[in-house]
């Protein structure tokens, strides 16, 4: 388990496809997704105005309260 250095707060670390390093809230969150529009020829279990409950995690620099103290340049 790791915390984060500036808010103390419970954080996860994850390799994005790009081979960076992200931090991410450890709780995950509920949200609804809604597919409005899919692309003409666009195979899918999805039906548009449908939404599907599903599980995120949420960027920490997103909800940290002192993310403006880690960004490069310093302000």
């Amino acid at each position: 388990m790791s915390v984060c250095k500036g808010c103390g707060q419970d954080i996860r670390w994850i390799e994005m496809i790009s081979g960076k390093r992200m931090p991410i809230d450890r709780k995950p969150q509920k949200m609804v997704m809604l597919i409005e529009d899919l692309p003409e020829g666009t195979v899918s279990n999805f039906q548009p105005d449908k939404g599907i409950t599903v599980t995120v995690y949420v960027t920490h620099w997103s909800t940290c309260s002192k993310a403006k103290d880690f960004k490069k340049g310093g302000s």
